[in-house]
């Protein structure tokens, strides 16, 4: 079976090669100001990371388990992230990222499950 050739794309930085499949987990240059890829992989964080709560008030529908899944996916997401590139994540945008982000979510999907969901049980006599 023939494989079409992987994508790369030259990243102007010190990391060489990147590939388009790494997107979400490209932590090398990742930001603002700092080129097209850094920009669309912290981009692609940050829209991931707002499906997420979504995705948390759909599924969980809890208001007291919405912060443990929320940390949870957002270590599995590092987790991934080193697997995939082979090295823990360097890069102080990323990190600030996903923390802020992982706070964000937690918060937002608490409050959503709790004012959409929760407050929906309780029916006014």
């Amino acid at each position: 079976m023939n494989l079409p050739p992987q994508r790369t794309l030259d990243t102007g930085g010190q990391n060489g090669q990147f590939s388009v499949g790494v997107l979400p987990f490209w932590h090398y240059e990742c930001g603002i100001q700092q080129g097209n890829v850094a920009l669309t992989s912290w981009l692609s964080m940050v829209i991931s990371q707002i499906g997420l709560t979504v995705a948390i008030f759909i599924v969980v529908r809890s208001t007291k388990h919405a912060w443990d899944y929320s940390t949870s996916l957002s270590i599995l997401h590092f987790c991934i992230t080193c697997a995939v590139t082979g090295t823990a994540p360097t890069n102080w945008a990323w990190w600030v990222t996903l923390i802020v982000a992982t706070l964000i979510v937690s918060v937002s999907s608490e409050l959503m499950c709790y004012f959409l969901h929760d407050l929906r049980d309780i029916q006014k006599t």
